[in-house]
Formats: C-alpha cells, sequence, structure tokens
C-alpha cells in the first residue's frame, strides 16, 4: 500500500467512525445496540487490515533480504571466477 492509498483508507475509516460516532450518540435503544455493533465491526476490520498491511510489510522486508543477498552471492562467483581464470594456466580456445 502506497502512502498516498494509506491516507486514503485512514479518511475513509475516519469518516465511517465519525458518522457512526453521531448516529450512536442520537439513536436510542435498539438501534443504539446496532450501531455499536457496527463500530465494533468496522473495527475489527481496520485490525485485520493492519494486520494484513504489516505482514505485507515484513514479507517484502524479507523477499528484499533475500534478493540482497542473491546479488551479493552472484558478485562473489563472479569475482571468484575471475581469480579462477586468470590463475588457470590451462589451454583455451579464445573467447573462454
Amino acid at each position: 500500500m502506497t502512502i498516498m492509498q494509506k491516507q486514503v483508507f485512514e479518511s475513509n475509516f475516519n469518516m465511517i467512525g465519525y458518522f457512526l460516532k453521531d448516529a450512536f450518540e442520537k439513536a436510542e435503544g435498539a438501534k443504539k445496540k446496532q450501531i455499536a455493533n457496527l463500530i465494533g465491526n468496522i473495527n475489527q476490520m481496520y485490525i485485520y487490515a493492519n494486520m494484513l498491511e504489516t505482514e505485507n510489510h515484513i514479507l517484502q522486508s524479507r523477499e528484499d533480504e533475500i534478493n540482497n543477498e542473491k546479488i551479493k552471492w552472484a558478485e562473489r562467483a563472479r569475482v571468484a571466477e575471475e581469480v579462477i581464470f586468470k590463475n588457470d594456466k590451462t589451454i583455451r580456445p579464445k573467447g573462454l
């Protein structure tokens, strides 16, 4: 999720929250209980979305780490290959 998407998500969530808060304060009886349940539901949805975002961030960080390790090992292999070919005294056809 980009920063802009996160801001839009937060803004939409806050708008729904303010609407439900106002409706809850104005409601009475069974309607008030229904709105309270809706507030609880929207809160659970927010927690779930936040957990998904956190998990995605962790997985992305791990993927970046793995890719950096692959690049580092490829560079080490390239350097080792150069050293081997430099010190290799066997006769080879041109281009190898």
